[in-house]
């Protein structure tokens, strides 16, 4: 089973608190490849992001292109300052280079793995 390996792995990962506003078991994400990641790259970056229950990830923006694979049943999603809408486990999510994009987790945890090509080195602003 996969999930055995990744129970393993997560708690090893560098989790990362980059909103001041969330504490760590509310909003963190891991970089494994990226510019400052467990494996360095300056073009592509690849990482987990992890949501609790009844969090809102605030519109922010980055040059980075972004494409998020949805681990959650509960969460809904939206870019461009639109409506959220609900996204289902599996769904992929398109952020264009510096498209405001937002989240909201419902009752349950979310997992997004995402991965960023471009302009990578350059971190989220909240807007």
């Amino acid at each position: 089973q996969i999930s055995n390996p990744l129970k393993a792995i997560i708690p090893k990962l560098n989790w990362i608190n980059y909103y001041e506003k969330y504490k760590k078991n509310q909003f963190s994400f891991t970089e494994i490849i990226a510019y400052n990641g467990h494996f360095t790259c300056d073009y592509f970056a690849f990482g987990i992001t992890a949501i609790a229950a009844d969090i809102f990830y605030p519109w922010h923006q980055h040059p980075a292109n972004e494409v998020y694979i949805c681990l959650g049943r509960d969460s809904k999603w939206g870019k461009n300052k639109d409506p959220l809408t609900k996204k289902s486990f599996g769904d992929i999510i398109l952020h264009e280079s510096n498209t405001p994009h937002a989240m909201q987790s419902g009752d349950g945890f979310v997992f997004g793995i995402w991965l960023w090509s471009g302009s990578v080195v350059t971190k989220s602003i909240i807007l």
